[in-house]
């Protein structure tokens, strides 16, 4: 299990930067990305609700924006 705060702040960071991607779909389509990069000790983090809530509206807001605008910060 990770135990350093540095280490779940690093995964965290990585979902919400997929999510900013708007490849993926929903919480569920990160978490297994998360999991297949070798991170499914952090995944406890993401479960909670504002943080599953915030990544769900990041995807539906990058997979509503045009692809050639995606890239762009927000």
């Amino acid at each position: 299990m990770i135990q350093d705060d540095g280490r779940l702040a690093h995964v965290v960071q990585i979902a919400y930067e997929l999510a900013r991607t708007g490849e993926y779909k929903d919480f569920a389509s990160i978490e297994r990305e998360v999991i297949a990069e070798g991170l499914e000790e952090g995944i406890h983090w993401l479960e909670r609700p504002g943080i599953r809530h915030a990544l769900n509206e990041i995807c539906d807001a990058k997979r509503q924006t045009p692809a050639w605008h995606r890239h762009t910060a927000f």
